[in-house]
């Protein structure tokens, strides 16, 4: 899907995350200068999330709704400075 030039952004939608798979999805995004912007379902519990700091993990959000707001303000900031 990263590779189609008519794709600007995505929002993915997992299941229950693992330290695995978000290595792997910061590894597969990490090829493209597109934003990505994960969600995935369950509770992240503190421990989850401390070690999501070792692997160089951004952003949580706690709703997919949260995660598609700020792809919105990554679009608007690149049309409002014209980086597009």
């Amino acid at each position: 899907m990263l590779d189609d030039p008519g794709v600007d952004m995505v929002l993915c939608i997992a299941g229950t995350p693992t330290l695995k798979t978000v290595k792997g999805a910061i590894e597969a995004t990490g090829r493209w200068e597109k934003p990505v912007v994960s969600w995935a379902m369950g509770r992240w519990d503190e421990a989850f999330l401390s070690q999501l700091n070792a692997v160089d993990y951004h952003a949580v959000f706690h709703t997919p709704e949260r995660a598609l707001r700020a792809l919105a303000v990554v679009r608007d900031f690149y049309r409002c400075n014209s980086l597009d």
